[in-house]
């Protein structure tokens, strides 16, 4: 009884989504992550320390801390924006060829968005060893996304 219960919970919490809605998550998380390194650190950020106004358009590459990595804010966010540009077009290639071959998609494209928005949130926010279930998660998305293309009937 208990697992029905766990099962109709989380059911409700992370619904199934089409290949569509995953792939528009994915693309906007992603977006989204580009935006907040730029506006966060190459404008915000740079601004201030060259002592600029937030209008200003300023160099962040005159900034050590954010060419030498040594902000360690910096480095976290920056290191989970690049992984999350490695895995978007990734899952993005994946859930069209699921579309393409006409496969039955089941959780895979909830899941690679699912666990994308939540290594994302853990590994820039909290850092290591947060992250560790999200990037689990997301290699478990990766593998039933694979799972579910070459059970395809059209492959």
């Amino acid at each position: 009884a208990f697992s029905h219960i766990t099962y109709k919970r989380v059911h409700k919490m992370l619904p199934i989504l089409s290949i569509k809605d995953a792939c528009v998550g994915l693309l906007s998380l992603n977006l989204a992550s580009k935006m907040w390194m730029t506006i966060k650190w190459r404008v915000l950020h740079t601004n201030k320390k060259l002592g600029k106004p937030v209008s200003a358009v300023a160099d962040w590459k005159l900034v050590p801390e954010l060419v030498n990595n040594t902000n360690e804010a910096y480095a976290r966010e920056h290191g989970t924006q690049l992984n999350e540009s490695e895995y978007t077009p990734v899952f993005v290639a994946m859930l069209g060829l699921m579309h393409a071959v006409n496969a039955d998609p089941g959780q895979a494209p909830g899941m690679m968005l699912y666990s994308s928005l939540a290594y994302t949130a853990a590994s820039a926010f909290a850092g290591f060893p947060f992250y560790v279930p999200a990037a689990i998660w997301r290699y478990g998305a990766f593998a039933l996304g694979l799972k579910k293309i070459f059970e395809a009937k059209n492959f």
